[in-house]
């Protein structure tokens, strides 16, 4: 009706476009912009004398349009308007700095600060916020401090800004630092503050001192309800290996919610309570939270050190009702819980159901088969990986292999992958295959046997010193049986099970003149 009675250049328009905008819906979206060009007249700076109408359509239909899907037209929309000689206005700058950041588009986000300075607005407090935020998040710290530095003023915002951006980017100690320097002003946090400096703690060695002293704080401003600070803080204390602390924040909180119990489901996952993870999310089924994908990976890995293949298949099944079955990490997490509990076709299944692989999935079917002792199967995947996938096999995907070869007692065919893995790919043998998993004893196992297979004990041996300086031993063998709703768990030698003397007894009957196996003096080096 506006098109038509030639009524779009009035005052009315900003209603008419703001309308659709507010509703939130892509198809509301293209609406609003096609009002916007119909606007015969849209010079920010020829309309800025009247009501300044226009430079506010401009920021509405900007701002909508800065969501991912569309910020390449936000920014080629601005890029125009000043191409032809229109003079930004600071709102603008800051909506097209935005768009920056979230396209990671490094060099108009520096021809962005350039024409910020130019048009006399260095110290716009806004702008130079989502200027160390554009920054930050585009890996260039020490310019989002310099802008920081800079400003004669800071608020709120702009504190949390370059914490929340220091913590983001691994610079833990200087989030605390810029933390106490904000305490020391007139200038209150807000509850993203604490979650960023919270995070930063994680990457301290002072880690529980450092969090016991946030949790006083959050305590005594009223934030220990927050869900987000909660969950910071459990995250926190997970990752210094305190679940009893965490446990307590979640008995003491007033009200679960789904971001407070995902994050207690993964602590304990990570902290092998896979029992505990598993009662807390059936609490959290009874209480109609819907899980996220993280909740699912970390709920199917508990399920995968529990070896209980039952729960894992009603997980399958929920995560497929929810549609969850193209997440890449879920399926993953799946193939590893089929994998370990002995399933290995139903890995296959849940592999094949998948539409988009990558290299992560194929690495993690390669290594269910290892594990499975199917050899002939992984070395399969393998090879369909690098010939027909066009994949290039990572250090990961090379230690399923040999992990492969190993277990199958095919060496040759593993010396042989090895040779391939320094030869063709480059990843330099010992020092790529640790470097990402520097704590896990598999690499070093499986190389070392590799090693001794072809009489080179001077590699044998830095591969055991190497495992002694960093505190590594093989990991004993494990073994789960669910019996009547209950898994024991027994392990080489043990006799902590509290009738293991009868199960001791049963298997001398079992087996007649069983004697405990010997293990040759090379493999002993690694218990």
């Amino acid at each position: 009706m506006l098109v038509t009675t030639r009524a779009v250049g009035f005052h009315f328009v900003r209603v008419s476009i703001e309308l659709p905008l507010g509703c939130g819906h892509n198809c509301f979206s293209c609406l609003a912009r096609h009002l916007f060009d119909k606007i015969p007249q849209r010079s920010g700076f020829q309309l800025s004398k009247g009501n300044g109408l226009t430079e506010k359509c401009e920021v509405v239909v900007s701002n909508e349009s800065a969501e991912p899907s569309n910020v390449p037209q936000a920014l080629h929309s601005f890029c125009k308007k000043i191409a032809s000689g229109t003079k930004p206005t600071r709102f603008l700058l800051c909506s097209a700095l935005s768009s920056c950041t979230k396209t990671q588009s490094w060099h108009l986000g520096l021809q962005l600060h350039a024409r910020i300075i130019q048009s006399g607005y260095e110290q716009n407090l806004i702008l130079n916020t989502v200027l160390v935020d554009f920054y930050a998040k585009c890996e260039a710290i020490f310019y989002a401090r310099r802008v920081f530095d800079s400003m004669k003023n800071h608020d709120q915002v702009s504190w949390t800004s370059i914490i929340s951006g220091l913590s983001q980017k691994g610079h833990g100690k200087e989030a605390i630092l810029m933390f106490k320097k904000m305490f020391g002003t007139c200038i209150k946090p807000n509850c993203v503050t604490y979650v960023s400096v919270i995070s930063a703690c994680t990457m301290l060695e002072e880690a529980l001192e450092e969090s016991a002293l946030l949790y006083g704080h959050v305590t005594k401003l009223g934030f220990n309800s927050n869900s987000f600070v909660l969950r910071a803080l459990v995250d926190c204390y997970s990752s210094c290996g305190r679940i009893d602390q965490a446990v307590l924040l979640l008995k003491e909180a007033k009200e679960w919610d789904n971001i407070l119990l995902n994050s207690m489901i993964s602590s304990y996952s990570q902290n092998l309570y896979g029992g505990e993870a598993l009662k807390l999310f059936i609490k959290m089924r009874k209480e109609n939270l819907r899980p996220t994908n993280h909740t699912l990976t970390s709920i199917l890995n508990a399920c995968s050190s529990l070896t209980v293949v039952n729960e894992g298949r009603q997980l399958h099944a929920l995560f497929t009702k929810m549609g969850s079955q193209s997440n890449v990490f879920v399926v993953t997490a799946l193939i590893d819980m089929y994998s370990k509990c002995g399933y290995v076709e139903e890995a296959r299944h849940g592999f094949d159901q998948t539409v988009q692989k990558n290299r992560v999935l194929w690495t993690s079917m390669i290594m269910g088969y290892a594990q499975s002792g199917r050899a002939s199967d992984a070395l399969e995947f393998f090879e369909h990986l690098g010939t027909k996938e066009s994949y290039v096999p990572d250090h990961i995907c090379f230690t399923a292999v040999l992990t492969a070869c190993n277990h199958a007692g095919i060496l040759d065919k593993g010396i042989e992958y090895f040779n391939r893995m320094t030869r063709d790919y480059g990843l330099g043998g010992c020092n790529k295959l640790f470097k990402m998993e520097p704590l896990d004893t598999a690499s070093y196992v499986t190389l070392a046997h590799i090693y001794a297979k072809v009489d080179l004990w001077a590699e044998v041996a830095e591969i055991r010193k190497l495992m002694q300086q960093k505190g590594l031993r093989k990991s004993a063998g494990w073994s789960w049986v669910g019996v009547d709703n209950m898994v024991h768990v027994f392990s080489a030698g043990d006799a902590t099970h509290p009738r293991s003397q009868e199960i001791y007894a049963e298997l001398e009957k079992l087996i007649p003149g069983y004697t405990e196996t010997q293990v040759s003096q090379f493999e002993s080096g690694y218990h």
